[in-house]
């Protein structure tokens, strides 16, 4: 029976007994993590757990692939819940001495745990913001990202109502991967639900399908994933930007007309605040979202004139960028993620 390490976690911890007793015999492929006398630990890249592999000592080194053959067992209590016990390993490539010194390098170091443990997370975040955009309705847009990006999503949602893009973003530190969404007919309070609807759903799903990497951050950084269950069930407060950030605040809240509090804030010409920012203490600002008024300004150019005059509405969007969502969820420095 082939299978993969994740498959073999998830049988032992929620399997059932039929699925166990039909992989007694499993083959596996993948790579050494470190060799001892009475075997060694696996990886397959599936998984971020690993896997022990009991077999005689074999001239096998960190980093070599094989292919293993073997008894499945269960071992409950034991440092890894099951065990492969090998009946056939074969080295199918050896591994140059060196290895451990090369792990640094940035195309290798996806294979040492820590790196292994982000760009899991990473990939979690991406699929929840998608999934969390597409159960809402929104559309994406995944044309190439142009220096008008905000301009095109206020085009899109003037036709589709709601839509969002996540991808590559130029900045002037280099590229990153940004989030953002547009909404139509919103006012500034409909953007920070959406906002905190946004990051939240981010991050419940990285607490139900990264448990094993949020143990090790957790290991890292002891009391992270309390607190982030702690800030994922809060209720957001509200706190006006002219009073400066709250450094004694617990729990996440909104910054509003967050984007020039020297002069007390932008307003809409309503007297309605038209920025905020979503703060979490200890850690910043996680999304900034800001709304727009349909109301045709001096310095509107041709594009904005024209979306305003045939059929403008009053609109709103987010904007997050998915380096900051990583560093919120694995308490690694914002500096340290790519």
């Amino acid at each position: 029976m082939e299978v993969t390490v994740r498959e073999l976690y998830e049988m032992t911890c929620s399997g059932s007994d039929l699925e166990k007793d039909q992989a007694e015999y499993v083959f596996l492929q993948g790579w050494v993590c470190s060799a001892q006398a009475d075997g060694f630990t696996f990886r397959d890249g599936t998984y971020f757990a690993y896997a022990r592999v009991v077999c005689p000592a074999m001239d096998l080194h960190e980093g070599s692939a094989v292919s293993v053959t073997g008894r499945y067992v269960q071992t409950p209590g034991e440092a890894y819940p099951f065990e492969i016990r090998a009946t056939e390993v074969l080295c199918e490539g050896s591994c140059a001495p060196g290895y451990a010194d090369k792990l640094n390098a940035r195309h290798l170091r996806m294979r040492t745990p820590h790196w292994s443990a982000l760009y899991r997370v990473r990939s979690a975040l991406i699929m929840a913001v998608h999934e969390f955009f597409q159960n809402q309705g929104f559309v994406w847009l995944s044309t190439p990202y142009t220096e008008d990006d905000a301009l095109r999503t206020e085009a899109y949602a003037a036709a589709f109502r709601d839509v969002y893009t996540c991808g590559p973003h130029g900045t002037d530190s280099g590229e990153r991967w940004r989030i953002s969404a547009e909404i139509a007919f919103a006012r500034l309070e409909d953007v920070t639900s959406l906002m905190e609807d946004l990051v939240r759903s981010c991050l419940v799903y990285v607490r139900e399908n990264c448990e094993a990497e949020r143990r090790y951050f957790d290991d890292r950084t002891p009391g992270l994933s309390g607190w982030l269950e702690r800030m994922e069930s809060a209720e957001y407060g509200r706190k006006e930007a002219a009073d400066g950030l709250d450094t004694a605040a617990d729990v996440p809240y909104f910054l509003l007309g967050s984007r020039n509090p020297a002069s007390g804030a932008r307003r809409n010409e309503d007297g309605s605040f038209a920025d905020a920012e979503l703060v979490f203490p200890g850690f910043g600002t996680v999304c900034t979202g800001r709304e727009e008024e349909e109301r045709l300004q001096e310095d509107d150019d041709e594009i904005h004139r024209d979306l305003k005059q045939y059929g403008g509405m009053r609109h709103g969007g987010l904007v997050l960028y998915l380096d900051d969502l990583v560093s919120l969820v694995s308490g690694t420095a914002r500096e340290d993620v790519e």
